[in-house]
């Protein structure tokens, strides 16, 4: 099950939702006005359930609640099926597809079947340029070197922002993020990150549930994207990961080219909507709440997602203000 108490907690003391002390299917839940959702929401890389959970007892949800909506669920093993199958009146949205790099126990044959010939050439030679302009290591970030790295991956979040001119929600959650890696460092959150010379230049990130690394947030520094960095990072950390059990790598959300290359197959992300009580009110409230997810599902699925976030279109109906004093602070600026 996933996230854990402790992601949890730190999750809801950050957005300052406080959790409601039950859970469902295993999920730790926090209020939000009428509606309870998973802690975590959606923004977290991805929610695995309990497959003999259920829904907690009425009277241990809040009075006024009229919807339980359990945000990015990981159809594992058929478990939405299931929790279907137990709560006829919920209805289920398939939100994202998202790619899977299964390595199993050898990362090495792994990595020599997903790159063609051409791109194990390509990466021998951008490692070969790199290394001239410094040492390549790869370290383990623990919660005593948070502090050393932090600066570096959210200055790269910006800048890369700025460049595409495309929204990206993580500019504004400089303070949450920063929370996130101090309290979660060394523990439920992994930190992956690649130095050239004493400088970090690729940052990756995830929670290991079982035997999976659920990645969350990657970045690379521009000045070394016509070097490869992510994929040699990439080509560096799953040995690391086999070593310490992990046997696959959930890519999270988005289509990149680093997905395409890698990825073995694909997982789903789902949203569950299950209303609480039955009244106008509440019906009317989970109608509300299924017409979002409807909505939200087809921008993705018609590609018009990277159209909105273009231009800062998206950040215009949110925080537009803070989302350019962010960039401006470091030395980047939207388009």
């Amino acid at each position: 099950m996933f996230p854990t108490g402790h992601t949890a907690r730190v999750w809801s003391e950050l957005r300052g939702l406080p959790l409601t002390g039950s859970r469902a299917w295993g999920l730790p839940l926090v209020c939000d006005g009428r509606v309870v959702h998973n802690a975590g929401k959606d923004e977290l890389p991805g929610v695995f359930p309990s497959a003999g959970g259920g829904l907690p007892p009425r009277g241990d949800l809040p009075r006024d609640a009229v919807a339980l909506v359990l945000h990015d669920l990981v159809d594992d093993d058929g478990v939405i099926a299931r929790l279907l199958a137990t709560q006829p009146e919920a209805t289920a949205h398939r939100r994202y597809d998202c790619a899977v790099a299964e390595f199993g126990d050898d990362p090495e044959a792994y990595a020599h079947r997903q790159l063609s010939t051409k791109r194990r050439k390509r990466l021998r030679h951008d490692r070969r340029q790199i290394e001239r302009r410094g040492q390549l290591a790869i370290e383990w970030v623990g919660p005593e070197r948070v502090e050393a790295v932090f600066d570096a991956f959210f200055h790269t979040l910006c800048v890369r922002a700025a460049h595409t001119g495309r929204y990206d929600d993580n500019v504004t959650r400089a303070r949450f993020l920063r929370e996130l890696w101090r309290r979660g460092a060394g523990g439920d959150l992994w930190i992956s990150v690649l130095w050239v010379g004493g400088r970090p230049v690729s940052f990756r990130t995830g929670f290991v549930v079982q035997d999976r690394f659920v990645g969350f947030m990657p970045s690379v520094d521009r000045d070394f994207d016509s070097a490869s960095v992510g994929h040699l990072h990439m080509q560096m950390l799953l040995p690391e990961l086999a070593r310490k059990g992990v046997t696959a790598y959930y890519m999270g959300k988005g289509a990149t080219d680093a997905k395409d290359i890698w990825g073995t197959g694909a997982y789903a992300l789902w949203t569950v909507v299950v209303p609480v009580t039955d009244s106008p009110r509440a019906r009317a409230a989970v109608a509300a709440v299924n017409a979002r997810q409807r909505l939200r599902r087809t921008i993705t699925a018609r590609g018009w997602e990277k159209p909105l976030r273009r231009g800062l279109h998206w950040a215009a109906l949110r925080r537009r203000g803070a989302y350019r004093r962010a960039l401006r602070a470091h030395g980047a600026r939207a388009r």
